[in-house]
């Protein structure tokens, strides 16, 4: 069995995150991010400059570093508010081409791609590495810690999309993909306790 300290699930994976990605027939389009951040991860003073310890941009400051950093990035509006127990942040921008969306997704190519090859674009996110069945007690803790954040993406292409990977790469646990014709949109949803215990590779395919 896997055994990994609190810390480390609590600062990489403390995150809901809602998206809305649209990409136009020239490459260009929108992000409608929304994603909230557990009050635990402020209260020690990591919301800001917070690149070692949360896989998103958090705080205006963060966001526009960020935008900054990405040749045909621009950042249209944000928000943020809090409660008790989340920080919320919304926030919408939009990139010039697909190399701009790839390099906010991941600069690396690490846990997202966009290639182009044969006239068709492949969009490929890995929302987990797995590595094996947790700790039972461990288990617990993450279904219990993260039981309200949940990961949901939808994408509009410029043409009806294909989808494969994510549920059916893992096990049917591990979120749900599906395809809409109509709208031409490819979406994901999963719990982030789901994805903290994949045991294997969770990744999602999207092909249009």
């Amino acid at each position: 069995m896997v055994s990994i300290s609190f810390a480390c699930v609590l600062f990489v994976s403390c995150v809901g995150m809602d998206a809305d990605i649209e990409i136009r027939g020239n490459g260009s389009g929108t992000i409608k991010l929304g994603y909230r951040i557990s009050r635990l991860v402020e209260s020690m003073g990591k919301l800001d400059g917070n690149e070692r310890w949360l896989p998103l941009p958090v705080g205006r400051a963060d966001l526009e570093r960020t935008v900054a950093r990405v040749n045909g990035l621009s950042l249209s509006s944000f928000s943020s508010r809090q409660d008790e127990t989340d920080v919320s942040i919304q926030t919408e921008l939009e990139f010039k081409n697909l190399q701009a969306l790839g390099a906010f997704l991941d600069a690396s190519g690490r846990t997202s791609s966009i290639n182009q090859a044969n006239g068709k674009t492949t969009l490929t996110m890995r929302f987990a590495e797995g590595g094996g069945q947790l700790d039972p007690e461990l288990k617990r803790l993450v279904d219990e810690v993260f039981k309200d954040y949940l990961v949901a993406i939808r994408l509009k292409t410029p043409s009806v999309p294909a989808s494969s990977g994510a549920a059916a790469a893992a096990t049917p646990s591990m979120g749900t993909a599906t395809i809409n014709a109509e709208t031409r949109t490819a979406s994901y949803s999963a719990s982030i306790a789901e994805l903290l215990s994949a045991s294997l590779p969770v990744v999602w395919t999207i092909t249009w």
